[in-house]
């Protein structure tokens, strides 16, 4: 086997860039950011630890995209299907014994299942979606099969972890929508969603305390703060962490103060993880928060492009689905952080310190590069005529899927 072939970067360019620069640059935010979490934690005997640490995640998080993108994509398709049956124990145990239903601890390192499944969720998604085109528009063989492990998953999640469980609903909704379900069946699930969303955030508002479980009472905090103050200009109704949040933002203008000059990162909580993109706009400006997320809309492009120039139904949508979810995460997070949402604990895909984030993220982002890869390799004119079956999926003629041309099914 040639070496330099077997170390050789595969897949889209464009997106191994994106990668480097976004991880050169998190360690910069980190570091910056995690410098009164050092003194209050390790007495300011090593300010360079936390962001020491999360470069070692980085690092073997590049490890695991870099072996990803070298397995031909087609492989995931059966593997998510064992791995889904493995996460439903997995938030099981983590909702009954886990810290805060969140978080288990192995070895004396935390990490959270909910990332996990949402990855393998999404792979499982496009597997049952590609696989069940010709039956795509019933309602027993097109919209159960996906709907069901979605609602099993997503019921373990959201008592502990709101904002997860919805990032899994939006990027599975939209994934129906590309995949070609029975638009009645969009539109009834779309109503059913938004007035199941209504009777329940109308109840968190006004049911009495004594009534609430897990963290609603968290989520009810948020979402009455978020209430009064969006209409609102007295600065006195904001809670703490949003206010020091528009101080660093305010604080930033144009250019910024410079890379470990912003002042508001010593009093925002979780300005290393929530509201890491408040310490950016505060040291880089204006100017820093827009390319930061310009380099997300690049990424999603350069997905976008996989997606249209896949030759297979199960490749493109997996490769756009896990895009979504990543872009939509990092949206999310950079409007809550500029007070569009209310406050959730979504962190900004490869830039925010963390663990299983940053591992399950470059995961992602590894099977996308395969999906690019693999289809030029294993493109139609390289590929075996076989005998057609019944439980095949058989070549087809030009067909749209979510507004997209795709050769094969």
């Amino acid at each position: 086997m040639d070496i330099k072939q077997l170390f050789k970067l595969r897949g889209d360019k464009g997106i191994w860039l994106f990668v480097l620069f976004i991880a050169m640059f998190s360690i910069l935010a980190v570091y910056s950011s995690t410098k009164s979490l050092a003194f209050r934690s390790l007495g300011g005997n090593s300010v360079e630890y936390y962001a020491f640490r999360h470069a070692i995640f980085l690092f073997i998080g590049l490890g695991f995209m870099f072996i990803a993108h070298k397995v031909d994509y087609n492989n995931y398709s059966w593997v998510a299907k064992w791995l889904l049956y493995l996460c439903f124990p997995l938030l099981l145990v983590t909702l009954l014994i886990g810290k805060d239903g969140r978080w288990l601890t192995v070895l004396g390192n935390q990490f959270q299942p909910s990332e996990i499944a949402k990855f393998v969720l999404i792979i499982y998604l496009a597997r049952v979606i590609s696989k069940n085109q010709k039956k795509i528009k019933t309602f027993k063989d097109g919209l159960l099969p996906i709907l069901l492990p979605v609602l099993g998953i997503c019921s373990l999640i959201i008592l502990a972890d709101f904002s997860t469980a919805m990032l899994i609903l939006i990027t599975s909704f939209i994934m129906m929508i590309i995949g070609r379900v029975n638009f009645k069946y969009i539109l009834g699930l779309f109503t059913i969603g938004m007035v199941s969303l209504t009777i329940f955030f109308t109840w968190l508002l006004k049911a009495p305390d004594s009534m609430l479980i897990g963290r609603q009472d968290v989520w009810k905090k948020r979402v009455l703060s978020y209430k009064d103050n969006f209409f609102s200009t007295d600065k006195n109704n904001y809670q703490y962490q949003e206010k020091m949040a528009y101080i660093a933002i305010a604080n930033g203008g144009v250019i910024g103060k410079g890379p470990s000059k912003g002042q508001q990162k010593n009093f925002l909580p979780e300005a290393y993880s929530d509201y890491i993109f408040a310490v950016i706009a505060e040291e880089y400006g204006f100017l820093g928060a827009l390319i930061v997320i310009g380099l997300y809309l690049y990424f999603f492009y350069r997905c976008i492009f996989i997606f249209t120039k896949s030759e297979g139904t199960f490749g493109g949508l997996l490769a756009i689905s896990l895009a979504l979810s990543l872009v939509i995460q990092a949206m999310m997070n950079i409007c809550v952080t500029v007070g569009l949402l209310p406050v959730t604990g979504v962190t900004l895909p490869l830039i925010s310190r963390g663990g299983t984030s940053i591992l399950i993220t470059c995961l992602a982002i590894g099977v996308i590069l395969s999906v690019d890869h693999y289809t030029e390799v294993n493109g139609p004119k390289k590929r075996k005529k076989q005998p057609q079956k019944k439980e095949r999926d058989e070549p087809i003629k030009k067909r749209k899927l979510g507004g997209l041309n795709f050769g094969r099914a």
